[in-house]
């Protein structure tokens, strides 16, 4: 077996299944855990599905596909984080490895993830699969725990990255606490929370239900997630945060619209106590669920204090976040505050009791939240079977064939000597080279994480993401500094107490940046056509500033009319945030349908990029054609001649990763020998074609003029 073939992660869960190749910071394929197939044999009846033979055997789809396949019957093999039903099991993963990840299994290893508790039986079921269906030629099964804790590596630095730590796992389908002690289960403190990202999707459901009629009924639960998805945080305090939406519910209501499947109709959501009342189920489930009134922070607060004493504090320093549902605004802050009351109440408490002899250290209480949460079991996967050791611990195929399917009944634990750094660390920029070309051959040299002297189209496009986000994060320093915020009171999550911070105001910013008959204009809410001004630009202006308000408030995530620096980089780019990018739909189409019928058509789309483009580029004899070309055959999807809402959003936020889109691109146009790589001699050779991959500051260099911005700037529009 050939060493180098990378191998494949696969962590399958109650919702969705994520898979891709280790040594990658983010899962190739992630589908729903859900197979569609048409069965004529009684509903559990198994056996009978085991006989299909031939063609129909193959007559099934998984993930997106089976959700939308008609006429079949849709079944999930995973309830709980269990596997529930091992045929289906094995037909899912068959279509995972050959249709999706189209590779050979018998030339990867693979790494397999399991619940806590799982059994030993579904251990060797898995294996009798891997191996004698897919003949794989070795295989682990690693805890989603371990793997969680060892993604938080990426937040930490390496004189304190640890296995030891409790790490909240939730999902769409069930919600883990899980001690971990080196590397090692501690299985009798482990709890289970009936709550998950699908009860609260569930409940949101209900409270629309009640309240807005306009949504299609079998688009209900659909609507439902999407709202939990964009609008929904974490607040400090129910109580203050209802008397805030009942004071002004005008300020805090956030509208979400909707295409109707059947009408290909727009409808529209008011979304107002649903935004904080859908993550407060976590820590105050008796709302959704009255069989259920333990808080998540008291769950943790218990599950610690069963653990054996001398590993208390080290899980109380070291809480990890996993999975989707913990991925909403503040969530990992109150999480943090109500878990250290709860500490620092017990302290107190045992200091009088003892009447001031007991006088204990303060225990500290940190949530780990990072960027590779969401994904962070698969991620921990990844970094675990790009080591070395991994090889040497997976149960293999010749031990299978010799002891059977109980060798997978344990697995070798992983320690922190044995792990070691992602081998996808971010690029070290230092220029130091002269020319053009010398440069690009160090950035080759950066890009090559695996020094193979090839590029390929996922290290192209890691460096791609890199630029962006260190271009992005030098903007939002630029504009930050010029408009100078000044510190202000706001809420701290430690305490209710008000805290001094630097915030920009609403009103800096609007003085700061318009003229003062713009905001005249602007409070007075007249209409742009009422206006009699000298300047030709005050329409456009004005506009500008009432799209200003409504970015502002999209970004403000914890509705305190304020933003910090986080929140202010989504208002100037609103692409890179989720609670944000629908404004971009919505302006685009405001700005290019000038008759209001909901749609694009191509005169419209024509008249726009007329517009917009400058007379150099008009003069192009090719200019209409090209465009019309564009629109014709990437925009219109469904070739009616018009721009649907769902078209814009595609074409303006797309499903799929343009930096990856790119990356595929240069190397197609610049790949002379056709290996679907790069060498450094192409990259030379096509010097001009790769100028965008040189960093800013290698530019600089060269350039001897000031980057100071003078003037305020607009790069929000």
């Amino acid at each position: 077996m050939n060493r180098r073939m990378p191998p494949i992660v696969i962590d399958n869960g109650t919702g969705y299944t994520k898979m891709g190749y280790a040594g990658n910071r983010e899962p190739q394929f992630i589908i729903p855990s859900a197979i569609a197939l048409k069965e004529t044999s009684k509903v559990g009846d198994q056996a009978s599905r085991r006989l299909a033979r031939g063609v129909d055997d193959l007559d099934f789809f998984i993930g997106d596909e089976a959700l939308d396949a008609t006429g079949y019957s849709v079944k999930y093999p995973i309830r709980h984080g269990i596997v529930e039903d091992w045929d289906l099991m094995e037909r899912y993963w068959e279509q995972c490895i050959f249709k999706y990840l189209r590779v050979e299994p018998e030339d990867h290893h693979f790494l397999l993830t399991e619940p806590p508790l799982n059994t030993p039986e579904n251990r060797e079921y898995t294996a009798e699969i891997m191996f004698e269906t897919f003949n794989v030629p070795g295989l682990y099964i690693a805890v989603q725990a371990v793997l969680a804790l060892a993604a938080s590596w990426t937040h930490r630095s390496k004189g304190s990255r640890t296995l030891t730590g409790i790490v909240i796992d939730s999902g769409d389908g069930v919600t883990h606490c899980i001690p971990v002690a080196e590397g090692y289960i501690i299985g009798s403190c482990i709890k289970h929370i009936p709550i998950a990202g699908r009860n609260i999707t569930y409940f949101i459901q209900n409270l629309l239900r009640e309240r807005e009629f306009g949504i299609p009924a079998e688009q209900s639960l659909e609507t439902a997630k999407s709202i939990k998805e964009r609008f929904c945080y974490v607040c400090p305090d129910l109580a203050k945060e209802f008397e805030k939406y009942d004071k002004n519910q005008s300020k805090w209501i956030k509208q979400y619209t909707g295409i109707t499947a059947i009408t290909k109709q727009p409808f529209v959501v008011d979304v107002g106590f649903e935004r904080f009342l859908g993550p407060e189920v976590f820590f105050s489930p008796e709302i959704a669920n009255p069989d259920f009134m333990t808080s998540l922070s008291d769950i943790v607060d218990t599950c610690i204090q069963n653990c054996p004493i001398d590993v208390r504090r080290p899980l109380y320093k070291n809480i990890v976040l996993s999975g989707g549902s913990t991925m909403f605004k503040d969530f990992d802050r109150r999480l943090q505050r109500d878990i250290q009351r709860l500490v620092n109440q017990r302290m107190k408490l045992s200091y009088q009791l003892s009447q001031g002899r007991l006088n204990p250290t303060p225990i500290e209480v940190q949530v780990v939240s990072h960027h590779m949460q969401r994904y962070a079991v698969w991620f921990g996967g990844s970094l675990l079977a790009s080591t070395d050791e991994f090889y040497a611990v997976c149960s293999t195929k010749a031990q299978y064939d010799e002891y059977g399917p109980s060798i997978c009944r344990h697995n070798p634990v992983f320690d922190d000597k044995h792990l070691h750094e992602s081998q996808i660390p971010p690029p070290n920029l230092q220029p130091k080279h002269e020319d053009i070309v010398g440069l690009l051959e160090k950035v080759f040299q950066q890009m090559d994480k695996d020094q193979d002297s090839l590029i390929e189209t996922n290290e192209l496009k890691l460096w791609l993401d890199d630029i962006h986000k260190n271009l992005i994060n030098e903007n939002i320093q630029q504009q930050w500094a010029y408009y100078n915020p000044p510190v202000t009171e706001v809420h701290s999550w430690e305490s209710y107490d008000p805290e001094k911070k630097e915030v920009l105001t609403w009103e800096h910013y609007m003085n700061t940046t318009y003229t003062s008959d713009i905001i005249e204009a602007f409070n007075a809410n007249l209409d742009v056509n009422s206006v009699k001004s000298e300047d030709p630009n005050f329409p456009s202006y004005y506009i500008m500033l009432k799209r200003a308000e409504k970015r502002w408030k999209a970004a403000d995530s914890n509705n305190d009319t304020v933003l910090t620096l986080e929140e202010f980089k989504t208002f100037l780019h609103p692409d890179e945030a989720e609670a944000t990018k629908h404004l971009l739909v919505e302006e685009a189409m405001d700005d290019m349908d000038h008759d209001k019928n909901g749609e694009i058509s191509l005169q419209e789309y024509l008249k726009h990029m007329t517009d917009v483009s400058s007379d150099e580029e008009k003069k192009d004899p090719n200019f209409l054609s090209t465009h019309q070309a564009q629109f014709e055959t990437y925009l219109d999807k469904d070739k009616d001649g018009n721009l649907s809402l769902q078209e814009l959003t595609e074409w303006l936020t797309p499903s799929y990763d343009r930096h990856e889109a790119e990356a595929s691109r240069m190397i197609q146009d610049t790949d002379d020998d056709h290996d679907q790589k790069l060498n450094k001699d192409e990259i030379v050779k096509n010097d001009q074609y790769f100028l965008s991959l040189i960093p800013a500051e290698l530019w600089r260099q060269f350039s001897t003029e000031s980057a100071t911005t003078t003037s305020g700037p607009h790069d929000e529009f």
